[in-house]
Order: C-alpha cells, then sequence, then structure tokens
C-alpha cells in the first residue's frame, strides 16, 4: 500500500516539499503585521526587499507544485509559482489594512510581481538550458563574421 497519493516518499516527502512554502507564507505574513519605521540609508529600500523575498518565494512554491500536481510540466509550474507569488503579495497589503503602522502600497506589489517574475525567468531559462543539454543537442555553431 503506497502511503502517499503523490506517489512515493509518504509524509516525508510531502513534509520536504510543501513545508518551506507554507513556512514562508507564515514569514511573509507575520513580518507584514509588524509595524515599520523609516528606512535607514544603508539599508535595503523596502521595494527591494519586497522583490527580493517574493522572488525567493517562487522555488519553494514551485518545488510544493512539484509534489501536489506531479504531472505538470516545468514551465507552467514556473509560471504558476510566480503567479502564486504576485497574488500573495496581493494578499499581503490586504493583510497591512488590518494592522496599525501599515498600509496598501500598491507599488509594493509591483514589487513582489517583479521579484517573482525576475525569478521565474531565470528559472526557465536555467530549464531551457538543462533541457537542452539532456537532449544531447549541440549549440550551434555561427561562423566568425567575415
Amino acid at each position: 500500500m503506497n502511503p502517499s497519493p503523490k506517489g512515493g516518499g509518504g509524509g516525508l516527502r510531502a513534509f520536504l516539499c510543501v513545508t518551506p512554502a507554507v513556512v514562508w507564507t507564515l514569514c511573509i505574513f507575520g513580518a507584514g503585521a509588524v509595524p515599520v519605521g523609516p528606512p535607514t540609508p544603508a539599508s535595503l529600500t523596502d521595494k527591494w526587499l519586497h522583490a527580493i523575498c517574493f522572488g525567493l518565494y517562487v522555488p519553494w512554491l514551485v518545488l510544493a507544485d512539484r509534489y501536489l500536481r506531479p504531472a505538470r510540466e516545468w514551465p507552467a509550474r514556473i509560471l504558476h509559482g510566480a503567479a502564486a507569488s504576485s497574488v500573495v503579495g496581493m494578499l499581503l497589503e490586504f493583510w497591512q489594512l488590518l494592522w496599525p503602522g501599515r498600509s496598501f502600497e500598491l507599488l509594493d506589489w509591483v514589487a513582489d510581481t517583479v521579484g517573482a517574475v525576475v525569478v521565474a525567468g531565470l528559472m526557465l531559462a536555467g530549464y531551457a538550458v538543462v533541457l537542452r543539454l539532456a537532449s544531447g543537442v549541440a549549440p550551434e555553431r555561427v561562423p566568425p563574421s567575415a
């Protein structure tokens, strides 16, 4: 009897694949509830932090999707991870309306989405390289210009 409906590995595999995305989500919403002061000149700006945080969220979402939807193709999985990261970014902005000292900022969501799209683009490019290397097709040689 297979203990996992997703095929092998059971609870440990589910834990290792899904938990990072769940923990990252909880950290995002936990940090989003903490009042913030003005940024210091030596720190990263708020928009950069949003882009980095939500860009790094994409691989965790892709890993969870790999477990939850094993039949999905990698490009679709990566694109869905970026879209989910962006949606969580929008939900975070609404979440911050509930907390004193926090506010809804559309540009924060834009930064979240930009970070997710950049990381998804890098992941798609990496996927294309791996796919090409795995297929054994040699890259085209461009003759030197005369």
